[in-house]
């Protein structure tokens, strides 16, 4: 019910985004905002969904994705939305050498802006934000780890704050839901929400703090 009832609106948020689309077809700055909306749109329809039935297995959609240019989609996205205050620094550094990787952009989405918002909460007096990408060949892992795929190599993705950090009483929790120190109004389940989506595409993730 819940799901039937949610979808009206964004039904009707899609169709209003493509009659505006449509008025303003000469814009196309303005024709690659509506899209981003629309995608959210679909995204926030897909995780409600989701959430209608725990008992079902998620059918991941996979496709090459290029994890440089979604962050710098994310990214822009943030700044002129202002959930990235001008008191924040942004220092992208992205590696170019990244190629495409099959995965689902939708999670990684998500993931990734639980990973930025929860980055910009940390600093609200500012900071510096720092984003980077890496292309990491497997040649040493293999070397340390015997059982490990000589042919597998991975994309490596960072994101660090100049925040206050994570008490040492917390560090070892941090994945684990309502776990959080932003205090009131937060409840605790964006890094766990990332925590399991990670698993899910098959990727790790660590935390690493210094208070």
């Amino acid at each position: 019910r819940v799901v039937h009832e949610v979808n009206t609106p964004l039904s009707i948020m899609k169709n209003y985004i493509t009659a505006m689309g449509r008025k303003l077809s000469g814009y196309n700055l303005i024709q690659e905002e509506l899209k981003f909306i629309n995608e959210e749109i679909d995204r926030v329809a897909q995780i409600i969904h989701e959430l209608s039935d725990f008992s079902e297995s998620k059918t991941l959609t996979i496709g090459p994705l290029d994890i440089n240019a979604l962050l710098s989609e994310l990214t822009r996205i943030f700044k002129e939305s202002h959930l990235l205050g001008s008191k924040i620094n942004l220092h992208l550094e992205l590696d170019r050498s990244l190629p495409s990787i099959n995965t689902d952009k939708n999670k990684l989405k998500q993931v990734l802006m639980n990973l930025i918002r929860n980055a910009v909460e940390a600093m609200l007096e500012g900071g510096n934000l720092f984003i980077s990408t890496r292309y990491v060949s497997n040649n040493l892992d293999t070397l340390l780890q015997k059982d490990i795929s000589r042919d597998l190599s991975y994309a490596e993705i960072t994101i660090r704050d100049d925040g206050p950090g994570i008490p040492d009483t917390l560090k070892s929790r941090v994945f684990e839901p309502y776990v959080t120190t932003k205090g009131e109004g937060h409840v605790g389940l964006g890094l766990s929400i990332v925590f399991n989506i990670v698993k899910e595409l098959n990727g790790t993730i660590t935390c690493h703090s210094d208070n």
